[in-house]
This record gives C-alpha cells, sequence and structure tokens, in this order.
C-alpha cells in the first residue's frame, strides 16, 4: 500500500512537471517581445592593424543531420544584413520555427608584415548573466537580460570564402574565459593569424542556444510581478576586438 501510494505521488509529480514546462514553452514562444541586438561594435588593439570591420549574413534553409554519432547543421547563406549591425530574429514568438542564426564575416587589413601573430576575440563583459526589469510596454513590465547570456558563437567548417547561396556548415561552439563578476567573459574566436599575408577574413555563426535562454528566463521569475507570460527583450553587449595574440587576454 506505501509503495502505491508513493508511486501515485511520484507519478503526479511527473504530471505536475510536464504541464509546467508546456506552460512555459507556450507562453515564451506566445510573448516573447523585440530583440534588440544591434550595432556589434569592431575594434582594434594594434597600431598594425588598419582595417577590422564586421559584416552579418542572413542564413536560411537549416538542415540537421546525423552522420554516424554526429549531429551536423548547415544553413544557405542569404543577403548581407549590413555593416556592424546585427539584426538577429527574435527568440520565439510567431517566428518560432524561423531561423535565428547569422553569418559573421571578419575582414581585417594589416598596415606590414611584422611577423607576430594576432587574435579576433569577443568580450561579453557590460551585464553578462545579469537580469532585471526593463521596459513597460502597453503596462506590461518586460525582462531585460544580455544577448551574450542567451547565444553561442560557432566556428565554420568551410574555409575561404564564403558568398551569398553557398552552404556553410555549423560546428563546435567556442568556449569562454570567465575573467571575473564583473567584467563577464572572453571569447577566443580565431588566434594565430600572421600579418605575413597583409590582409585576411574569418567567418563565424551567432546563434541563440535553447538552455542558455530558458535557464535566463527561469531566473528570471525570481524577479517580483514576473510570471510564465512576461516578456523578455535582450540588447547587445558584445564587442569585437582584433590584437595582437599577446595582448588579448
Amino acid at each position: 500500500m506505501k509503495a502505491t501510494k508513493r508511486l501515485l505521488k511520484a507519478v503526479a509529480a511527473l504530471i505536475a512537471s510536464l504541464v509546467l514546462c508546456i506552460g512555459v514553452c507556450l507562453a515564451w514562444f506566445a510573448t516573447n517581445g523585440k530583440v534588440d541586438a544591434n550595432d556589434l561594435q569592431s575594434n582594434i588593439k594594434s597600431l598594425n592593424i588598419t582595417e577590422f570591420k564586421i559584416e552579418a549574413y542572413t542564413l536560411t534553409e537549416k538542415k540537421t543531420t546525423v552522420e554516424g554519432e554526429q549531429t551536423v547543421t548547415t544553413y544557405t547563406v542569404g543577403e548581407s544584413a549590413g555593416d556592424t549591425s546585427v539584426a538577429m530574429s527574435k527568440f520565439g514568438g510567431l517566428e518560432g520555427n524561423s531561423i535565428t542564426a547569422l553569418l559573421l564575416k571578419f575582414t581585417f587589413t594589416f598596415d606590414e608584415t611584422l611577423n607576430k601573430n594576432y587574435e579576433i576575440y569577443a568580450d561579453c563583459k557590460k551585464m553578462r548573466g545579469e537580469i532585471k526589469e526593463g521596459d513597460t510596454v502597453d503596462d506590461v513590465m518586460h525582462l531585460l537580460c544580455s544577448l551574450s547570456s542567451v547565444i553561442d558563437l560557432y566556428d565554420v567548417g568551410e574555409t575561404g570564402e564564403i558568398a551569398v547561396g553557398d552552404t556553410v556548415t555549423q560546428t563546435a561552439a567556442k568556449q569562454g574565459t570567465e575573467v571575473t563578476d564583473t567584467d563577464g567573459t572572453i571569447i577566443s574566436l580565431k588566434d594565430g593569424i600572421s600579418d605575413s599575408a597583409l590582409q585576411g577574413t574569418f567567418y563565424c555563426i551567432i546563434d541563440y542556444t535553447e538552455d542558455k535562454v530558458f535557464s535566463q528566463y527561469y531566473k528570471a521569475l525570481t524577479i517580483d510581478g514576473t510570471s510564465f507570460s512576461t516578456p523578455m527583450d535582450f540588447f547587445c553587449d558584445i564587442d569585437f576586438y582584433m590584437g595582437e595574440s599577446s595582448a588579448t587576454l
């Protein structure tokens, strides 16, 4: 009898958990608000670098296949979204099945050959992981979360120039190095770039990571006045730098 009661309690708890999870998903995807992810800044930390800029391209036709034990995700490169201004599609909402990823193209030029190595990295420092009250829209309080807390930056499997219409493969996510609680995270995107060629390009993919989005959303429920239907907006807190490898971290 005791075993039966324990079993019934366990089943009831499982059902409640499933209902709760479904409720969170439906509320999130139905109410997610705007995404303020514009103006990713490109900065130079070396006098020998004369140009360092970012251009974003939309990604379409997402395809995920399983090859052996490995999951492979590919996209088709769409049109340019503009220089240094990255407009990501919002996570969830009515566009829940749309593609949110972008291809970032970094172009750099050196003044002269000094036989030094350089690095491209992302500095996610302003409000990493912090969630706070945002704007009130139509009497509804929104939450505000840093973009770096809900995205990943991925390697691109292809080498050489990538053009509109090409297929790109998303590979491993870049790992960040924690700096301090207030300074955030440094993510090395590309190291060992030689100035011998005087110019070059580098590509990576930026996209939301579902488990990160939802983990932040759960954290936000500790703020007074929030519920499963509270919208969350993201702001861009990511700066991209290029400098000499020994001077970046």
